[in-house]
């Protein structure tokens, strides 16, 4: 997060808000499935704006893994951050 911060730029922002409406409208829509899609891609997302490429790669692996582990225990109300995080 410090290194995202120091490199911020309003178009990053506006991307950041942007994924932030698309994940209060899938909670407003009780939508399980768009919840834990994109609360990966935030954590992506958070990645890539840092430029770290490395973080990135990481999360993607944590990200397949996850899933694996949330299909598998039937666990979809565990699968994201709050919004409000």
């Amino acid at each position: 997060m410090r290194r995202l911060i120091t490199k911020l730029t309003p178009e990053k922002v506006a991307r950041l808000k942007q994924h932030q409406e698309l994940e209060v409208d899938a909670r407003r829509r009780d939508d399980k499935r768009a919840i834990v899609r994109l609360s990966r891609e935030f954590h992506a997302l958070l990645a890539k704006l840092a430029g770290n490429s490395a973080l990135a790669r990481t999360m993607r692996a944590l990200y397949t893994l996850t899933c694996l582990i949330i299909f598998l225990h039937d666990a979809p109300i565990a699968t994201s951050c709050r919004a409000d995080e």
